[in-house]
């Protein structure tokens, strides 16, 4: 019977993820030790306010089930950026990172791209990639959240997801997603982003998995 591995992975409207690691001066540990550490109560504080890229910098929480997530409209629904988190239990079948990251080499039909495995901290970690279309349809609802104009429905608009897998350890394992999102006419999440995403991320490894 084919492993299962619960989660959601898109997020409310059109928002949905993003990218690489930090290095930090901190003593890394071997990630066999960072995976049999205790488990940390899960928390995805809000980034920090950083001017640029377009917009204010300021990013506003988006309501959302079994997780957090945060974003930025510049310029309108025609261009917005998202960080979010989120975790699911995981099947018992699915003990180990390896168990972890095999099934999701293995399954293709969530259209995950780029899958390498790395490091941040010490912890293991999954990167991805995904890249969709949306119409439009289906923005009206963040759109009256921001006090924003909807997307135009007869426009095709890219969005560009890069973020990690990971497996929090403790009494019952946790399937945590953590990523970056763009969606746009361009389709680019661009390096400004990128590195408050970093930044960010590495926050949560560092006071939720070590």
């Amino acid at each position: 019977m084919k492993m299962r591995l619960l989660f959601h992975f898109v997020a409310p409207g059109l928002l949905a993820a993003g990218l690489s690691g930090c290095q930090t001066d901190k003593e890394q540990p071997e990630p066999q030790e960072a995976l049999i550490s205790s488990a940390r109560a899960l928390t995805f504080p809000k980034p920090a306010t950083k001017a640029g890229g377009g917009g204010s910098g300021k990013w506003t929480e988006v309501p959302r089930d079994g997780g957090a997530e945060y974003a930025q409209v510049l310029g309108d629904m025609e261009d917005v950026v998202s960080f979010y988190g989120f975790w699911s239990e995981v099947a018992p079948d699915i003990k180990t990172f390896e168990d972890m990251e095999s099934l999701m080499m293995a399954d293709h039909s969530f259209g995950f791209q780029n899958l390498r495995r790395d490091s941040i901290l010490g912890m293991p970690v999954l990167w991805f990639d995904k890249t969709a279309t949306d119409s439009g349809a289906g923005s009206e609802k963040l759109a009256k959240y921001f006090a924003a104009k909807p997307r135009r429905s007869d426009t095709a608009y890219k969005v560009r997801t890069r973020g990690v897998f990971l497996l929090q350890p403790g009494p019952a394992l946790k399937f945590v997603t953590i990523a970056c999102s763009r969606a746009s006419i361009h389709g680019e999440i661009g390096t400004f982003y990128e590195s408050q995403f970093q930044t960010w991320l590495t926050s949560i490894v560092a006071n939720c998995f070590l």
